[in-house]
């Protein structure tokens, strides 16, 4: 075999006393190819670009689950501000109404004290002011008091209250595992709840199944005094069998009323495993929505009479009626302007309260898709370009969903491990906004009728 010119420096050393053969030691016989079997060769020029796609792919993974994880947070802390700018909001018009009624109290209170000082003498003075000093000490305390209750309100509020809604005991790990798993990892900033539907007593393993949600979400960082479970065997019971919307629609609104929630977490309408149970949830949530939204529009029905009233008009016939025209009417709607308006800004505080939550429902797959493992980070990515009301959440290792499963001991058998490993849904969560959109008619004059469908963007 012919030799490569560098072996000329291996002669020039041989030349000058060295020792050639085998195993003499010669540094540039290191440099030298010409004995490497070519078939080792051909293994490197295919594990090389191999490597560097797989070594491409890690970063692409790494990469969407920090962009997907910036962008979920941004929705979520979006509602969480216009929450806390609402409550703020009520809470400078509540110290407003109690500013005003105290400077009213103090003028009644001096009033008073003037009256009982052209009936009373020196003594009776003495002790007026033994009682102002009392008083005030008294206003003081409850002012004192009241900051108190409301820094421990302000730091009670100051987490991001997120409601995962589910059917069956399990649900949260097979399901919305990178959600939680992301969660976690924020702990400071987000706070869970987990309203779950049923105890998943089908075989009788109710009690057990209950302990074992318990045990699974502590793993996720959530408390057990944030769970809640509905023992209602007799009309929510765990079967293939779908549940009353209104039913399920009630726990649903008393949960997230209770705990104030800003955003929701569930199924959407094929239930992720086309499920009964999975399905029903989504109607509950779907029909809270829907409520919500025909009281906000029957508030802004009340609120259109109210502007009627505070201008003195009954009719929108008299609103068209020309600048400077006076009736008697708006002469006497002066004395009611206040309580009108007072009245109308508690209706539009109640009817932003109405829908102070957002719902994302996670998407359902294809069976191919379904199973596609850790690929499915690429297609969720690709799928929610372009889309703001879709979000991702990633979770690079199925490691997390295995201890949330060792958790659920009755119901991790032989398939669920393949599951776990296989299915997208340990490794990403697509999820979609939830919109109850209205539209208007006037089938009926003077009063429009609502027409509610419902619409995920």
């Amino acid at each position: 075999m012919q030799r490569l010119p560098w072996n000329l420096a291996n002669r020039i050393y041989t030349s000058r006393g060295g020792v050639r053969g085998e195993g003499s030691l010669n540094f540039f016989s290191f440099f030298d190819i010409s004995s490497v079997d070519p078939s080792f060769v051909e293994v490197l020029l295919v594990i090389i670009p191999v490597l560097s796609v797989l070594f491409s792919l890690l970063s692409i993974l790494v990469h969407s689950h920090t962009s997907h994880a910036q962008r979920l947070f941004q929705l979520l802390l979006h509602r969480h501000r216009q929450g806390e700018r609402r409550k703020e909001k009520k809470h400078v018009d509540q110290e407003e109404e109690e500013e005003k009624k105290r400077k009213e109290a103090n003028k009644q209170l001096s009033k008073e004290e003037e009256e009982e000082d052209g009936k009373k003498g020196d003594l009776g003075e003495l002790s007026r002011d033994d009682g102002d000093r009392e008083k005030k000490k008294k206003l003081e305390k409850r002012k004192e008091d009241e900051e108190e209750e409301g820094r421990e309100e302000k730091d009670a509020e100051g987490f991001v209250r997120i409601a995962l809604l589910t059917a069956h005991p399990d649900d949260e790990v097979m399901f919305f595992s990178p959600l939680l798993s992301l969660l976690r990892q924020f702990s400071k900033t987000f706070q869970v709840y987990v309203l779950c539907l049923s105890t998943g007593n089908a075989y009788g393993l109710g009690r057990l199944r209950e302990q074992e949600l318990y045990r699974a979400t502590e793993l996720y960082g959530i408390p057990r005094e944030n769970v809640e479970i509905v023992n209602d065997e007799e009309n929510l019971s765990d079967g293939l069998t779908l549940w009353s919307a209104d039913l399920v629609a009630e726990h649903i609104d008393k949960f997230l009323t209770k705990h104030s929630i800003s955003s929701v977490f569930s199924f959407d309408e094929a239930g992720v495993s086309r499920h009964p149970n999975h399905i029903s949830v989504y109607r509950g949530i779907r029909r809270v929505l829907e409520q919500r939204q025909r009281r906000a529009a029957s508030w802004e029905e009340d609120e259109e009479g109210d502007l009627l009233q505070l201008a003195g008009k009954t009719s929108k016939k008299e609103c068209r009626q020309p600048r400077g025209v006076f009736n008697e009417r708006q002469a006497f709607a002066g004395t009611r302007d206040e309580g009108v308006k007072k009245e109308q800004e508690m209706k539009k505080e109640e009817k932003a309260s109405s829908t102070s939550f957002d719902v994302y429902v996670l998407r359902s797959h294809s069976l191919l898709r379904k199973y596609s493992g850790l690929l499915d980070i690429i297609f969720s990515t690709i799928e929610c370009r372009n889309r703001p009301e879709r979000a991702v959440a990633v979770s690079l290792t199925p490691l997390t969903s295995i201890r949330g499963m060792l958790a659920h001991r009755s119901q991790f058998v032989w398939f669920r491990w393949l599951f776990v490993f296989f299915s997208s849904y340990t490794y990403s969560n697509a999820f979609e906004k939830l919109v109850i959109a209205s539209e208007d008619s006037c089938d009926k004059p003077g009063r429009p009728s609502q027409k509610i469908k419902t619409k995920e963007l």
